[in-house]
């Protein structure tokens, strides 16, 4: 993970939320791979936030199949 105090935020949000905390994740600028931050410090490479992201949306499907299902 990326120290947030060594990069740049670009200010671009993108329309990924963070896995841990659901906060907006930003684009970093510098080094060589695709990286991004959240407001709350949690740092990600492309490759770290894929997963991540998958994990976060099967958690919300649950909860939305389970609310539905409670109908």
């Amino acid at each position: 993970m990326t120290d947030i105090r060594s990069a740049e935020i670009t200010g671009n949000a993108t329309m990924m939320a963070c896995p841990k905390c659901t906060g907006v994740l930003y684009e970093v600028l510098g080094g060589n791979d695709t990286r991004f931050s959240c407001n709350g410090g949690h740092n990600y490479t492309l490759e770290e936030i894929c997963p991540g992201i998958e994990d976060s949306l099967g958690g919300l499907l649950n909860v939305a199949i389970g609310a539905l299902m409670k109908r």
